[in-house]
């Protein structure tokens, strides 16, 4: 029993020390800034990969997907980018308007911004694991989020939750950002790997994998 239980305990360690390293790596590839949608994909491919107890190395498979997913990764990248602002533009245009024409204005950045989410949580995970065409990738990555709304809510709280912090504990701010930084994203991929296990599943049965 105690075997075991250490057994379990170095277990836990072992992860949480890779999951501290794909961050770093993670952060470390985002600073050119154009290549955080590359490097997004990159540790969903090795988190996917964690959770699915197959054989990985960090450091070779990170930069494997970052090779291999560039092209999808920085043009998700820039539609984000745009649908961001659209959502935001919209959003200010509407509380500045009165009446019908600044309540629509609203209506429509709230679901863009929902939209945006949507992709957000989802279309990296499906780039790191499916070949596909970008078009097909964000019509999967729709649906999925939506036909699996416990996910969907799960990565609004993720994708929340660092704002929230930044509000709530101004004051400790600087000592929970290198927190943050060093451990947050990559745990962040663990879990929705963790929960795309059941989808992967049957996505795959459907297409006869």
């Amino acid at each position: 029993m105690e075997e075991d239980r250490l057994t379990s305990i170095l277990s836990v360690l072992e992860t949480a020390m890779d999951l501290l390293f794909l961050n770093v790596l993670w952060l470390v590839c985002c600073f050119p800034v154009i290549t955080i949608g590359i490097s997004t994909t990159a540790m969903h491919y090795v988190a996917q990969k964690m959770v699915a107890n197959e054989d990985y190395h960090i450091w070779s498979d990170f930069f494997h997907s970052f090779k291999q997913n560039w092209k999808q990764g920085i043009a998700v990248e820039l539609i984000l980018a745009v649908m961001a602002f659209i959502a935001i533009a919209d959003f200010w245009i509407g509380t500045n308007l009165p009446g019908t024409i600044g309540m629509a204005c609203q209506i429509i950045g709230v679901i863009t911004a929902l939209v945006w989410i949507a992709i957000l949580g989802m279309i990296f995970p499906l780039i790191a694991r499916y070949r596909n065409s970008l078009i097909h990738l964000l019509k999967n990555a729709l649906i999925l989020e939506f036909t699996n709304p416990h996910i969907f809510l799960i990565n609004i709280v993720l994708i929340a939750a660092w704002p929230v912090i930044i509000w709530l504990y101004q004051d400790a701010f600087l000592v929970a950002l290198p927190i943050l930084l060093l451990i947050y994203e990559a745990f962040s991929a663990y879990m929705i790997q963790m929960l795309l296990r059941p989808v992967y599943r049957k996505v795959d049965s459907s297409q006869g994998v």
